[in-house]
């Protein structure tokens, strides 16, 4: 799914084939987990790619889950970090309320008492009430 050509950045049209295909089988495609900036490498997935992933699950209609828990170890200069509840709230309507939004994040990576403690939190954005 990810095109080394491109710097690491997400092929929409990989991604595209896969849902069609786990549909064609009959299987229920529901959501999409994907890690920005990914590990071990530290590499970010560009705004625009952001935006492409964003559209899709609105078009879609399948929730994304943005792992983002590697924010603070980036080891490149070329590429920043951009959180995608900023692109998505960026984006306006109708991606702004109209997909939904698990982005998961830690105090446990890339902050001073890394050893040993785990704590994390997830914030949701525009699920459904019943969820």
């Amino acid at each position: 799914m990810l095109d080394e050509e491109k710097n690491w950045a997400m092929s929409m049209d990989s991604l595209k084939q896969a849902v069609d295909k786990a549909r064609s089988e009959g299987k229920a495609v529901r959501g999409l987990v994907f890690i920005n900036p990914g590990n071990p490498t530290g590499q970010c997935l560009s705004y625009e790619n952001l935006k492409e992933l964003i559209k899709f699950a609105y078009d879609e209609k399948i929730v994304l889950m943005a792992d983002e828990v590697y924010q603070e170890n980036i080891y490149q200069d070329e590429r920043p970090f951009v959180a995608a509840r900023k692109v998505m709230k960026e984006m306006g309507e109708p991606y702004a309320s109209g997909v939904e939004l698990l982005s998961f994040h830690t105090v446990s990576k890339g902050t001073g008492g890394e050893c040993g403690l785990r704590g994390g939190y997830v914030e949701m954005n525009n699920l459904h009430p019943k969820t």
